[in-house]
């Protein structure tokens, strides 16, 4: 996405300000919410056995954009912190897969 340098610098100049950290956060989540698009449209090939974990974590980064968002209205300058929960996305992501038995196959029937 093009807009990720302009946020990134946005947000390195400007970390008091509750703007920056809501245009960073923002983007993120814009991005998490296109790259799940577009892995409910891939084709079959591409759910392979990392297809589940790619989601998990998909979805952590967005929870965890969400969260910087929130923050920014609250403790702009602080709110970056949450950010640091996509340090667990892959073990919760194995977690998750062993919980759930495995990755699950796209369509069972082929």
């Amino acid at each position: 996405m093009p807009c990720i340098p302009f946020t990134t610098l946005v947000m390195g100049r400007h970390t008091e300000f509750t703007a920056a950290t809501t245009l960073y956060a923002a983007n993120f989540a814009g991005l998490v919410i296109a790259g799940l698009r577009l892995m409910a449209l891939s084709a079959n090939p591409l759910r392979d056995e990392h297809w589940q974990d790619r989601h998990v974590s998909l979805g952590i980064l967005l929870a965890s954009s969400l969260l910087t968002l929130a923050l920014s209205f609250v403790i702009p300058t602080e709110a970056l912190w949450a950010l640091l929960i996509n340090v667990a996305a892959s073990p919760i992501a194995h977690w998750y897969q062993r919980y759930t038995g495995g990755a699950q196959k796209a369509h069972p029937e082929q």
